[in-house]
């Protein structure tokens, strides 16, 4: 079963209302769905722009290739929640210096439930955004028995989970000295950097139609001379002479 970037898209969005519907029924005093639902809108705005064509695989190299695909799938759900709870916590944190109270029309959760629930996002993004790396490199093994390390496709992802990486580790450094706005911004920056890494990946060779089987060429498509071998014995030509 091919997907497509659409797919991919699609499925982020899903996952992200299943996750915002299971917030709803635990914290239905709070107005999670104003940060929440924009975030879902733009994956699903996203995914309408996205190439609908599914990418071919090696039947070998399907299973690694979905896996590879649901792991950047929820990487992407969860950073964007990361960055729905991080926008949360900014402007409670901008009420509680302001001494606002937290009620009326925007109440939220309290900055102890953003900040830790930021901080599992953070986590468990790098953890889904490395099995995908990770998942990917086997498929372009199994597939073509190689890996092009220099590949765009390669190192945006490993870009992107060594920033997730660094930035957990920081997260988990400043959150013990009760810096939680260092975890929000962290999200936020994550958010903006798998923005820039999607785009590129979609324009770039390893997110087009057939990408994934340019390294899997036969013989006779390498070589066209293969294709269309020339006769061993070609039979002389011919000449024909015109009488007098």
């Amino acid at each position: 079963m091919a997907f497509s970037w659409h797919d991919w898209g699609v499925l982020s969005a899903w996952a992200l209302a299943v996750v915002y519907t299971f917030l709803l029924i635990r914290r239905s005093e709070s107005l999670i769905g104003l940060f929440v639902l924009p975030m879902l809108l733009v994956l699903i705005g996203g995914s309408i722009l996205l190439p609908s064509q599914p990418i071919r695989q090696a039947s070998s190299a399907r299973l690694w290739g979905l896996s590879h695909g649901i792991a950047m799938m929820l990487g992407t759900m969860l950073v964007s929640l990361g960055f729905a709870m991080s926008l949360m916590y900014l402007v409670q944190e901008w009420r509680l210096r302001s001494k606002r109270p937290n009620t009326g029309f925007l109440r939220l959760p309290s900055l102890e439930y953003l900040q830790s629930f930021g901080s599992l996002c953070l986590l468990t993004s790098t953890a889904a955004i490395g099995f995908g790396f990770v998942s990917g490199v086997i498929m372009n093994l199994v597939q073509a028995g190689t890996v092009n390390w220099t590949d765009i496709g390669i190192l945006i992802s490993s870009s992107l989970f060594l920033w997730l990486l660094i930035a957990s580790v920081l997260q988990s450094y400043y959150a013990k000295r009760g810096l939680g706005h260092i975890t929000a911004w962290m999200n936020i920056l994550s958010f903006a950097i798998l923005s820039v890494a999607v785009l590129l990946l979609v324009s770039a060779p390893h997110g087009r139609v057939g990408a994934m089987d340019e390294s899997i060429v036969t013989p006779a498509l390498a070589n066209p001379a293969l294709a269309n071998p020339a006769p061993a014995n070609p039979a002389p030509a011919q000449t024909v002479r015109g009488e007098r």
